[in-house]
Parts: C-alpha cells; structure tokens; sequence
C-alpha cells in the first residue's frame, strides 16, 4: 500500500547545489545499476540476461526516476550491471551510479549496508524483497526516490494508468520545477501493476 503524499502544495527546495539530482540534470541521463543475481549459469550475453522478469521490473523503475527527473524522458538510463559480490555503496559514493536497482532487504540490510537507504520494496521473490537503494547521505535523492517508487503503488491503488497519468498530484517538494514528477512516472511506465505486466 503507498503512504499519504501529505501537503503536496507544499513548495521546497530545488535540486540541492552539487547533489545527485542536479547531477543526473546537468548530464542528462539516469546512472541505475541493475542486479543481476538471478541470471541463469551460462547466460553471458548482457542484452539476453536482461530480460530476466525481475530485471525488467528493475529497470522500468529506472525508466519511471529518468521520467520525473528529467521531465518525461524515460529512455535517458545507462544502465550497468553488478553482481552480489560488486561494492554497491562504492559505486554510489564515486557516482558511477545514481541508484541501484534490486537491492535485497532484510532485517539485517541496515546493519551489514550501512550508509545506504532503502526504498520501500516493490518485489518480492522467494521470501525475498528488493527495492531501489541510494546512499543515506544524499537525503534528498533518497526521498525522491522513495516517492516515485510510492507514485507507482498510489496510482495502482486509485485506478490512475499510462493513460490517465495527469490525475496523479502535482508536488513542489523538490521545488517548482519538478512538480509533474509523479505524473511523469507514471506517464513513462504506467501505474505498479501495468508495470508488473
């Protein structure tokens, strides 16, 4: 279920000076690592492994923050693979990536990944949940974040599709000029079930 958006007429700030949403703006384009652990043994071609369901799911999240930060451009993603033995919070701090996309969560995710920030999860497999993760420090790219990945359930959850994406709210939390995000997510990939389809 999504959380309540609260005052969504509320005006904040814009793009934090030197942080990841100024960053993926000026370079115009979405860094979204993609896990790639449930890739079967012997599939070594990238652009075959990919289409693993969840990876797709993985990816059209990326889609969904490329639409809302860079204003209904959902294809302006460089996506990159890690496994489970890559450094996640490495490639984050060096921003060879903005997020990554299907990170396992866990009770003991805080503790063992510690400086990382979860999203609420969107995928569960196998006992198992993922989500987007990005680094705590950047507070402001984590929150974004969060709420695109919200945007997807609200909009399943009030019958707001691809195609009646202007019914989402606009929000001025990350200042005026990205108040159309959730309507951009949504207008990119859909709403979290036409996504899953």
């Amino acid at each position: 279920y999504s959380h309540p958006f609260g005052k969504v007429d509320t005006v904040g700030p814009g793009p934090i000076k030197g942080g990841v949403i100024e960053r993926i703006l000026q370079r115009g384009f979405l860094r979204c690592g993609i896990s790639y652990r449930n890739y079967q043994d012997g599939i070594e071609d990238w652009l075959e492994a990919r289409y693993d369901q969840s990876t797709l799911l993985h990816m059209e999240f990326c889609r969904a923050l490329s639409a809302s930060v860079l204003q209904r451009t959902p294809d302006n993603v460089s996506f990159q693979r890690y496994s489970d033995d890559d450094d996640i919070y490495l490639a984050l701090e060096n921003g060879d990536i903005d997020v990554y996309a299907g990170g396992e969560v866990d009770v003991g995710s805080d503790f063992l990944l510690s400086g990382l920030s979860f999203s609420n999860p969107y995928f569960h497999n196998g006992g198992k949940a993922f989500a987007l993760v990005t680094r705590e420090a950047n507070e402001q790219w984590a929150d974004f974040v969060y709420w695109v990945t919200m945007a997807t359930i609200y909009a399943e959850e009030n019958g707001i599709t691809q195609k009646t994406s202007n019914e989402m709210p606009l929000v001025n939390l990350f200042g005026t000029g990205l108040e159309r995000l959730l309507r951009d997510a949504i207008l990119a990939v859909g709403n979290y079930d036409e996504m899953y389809r």
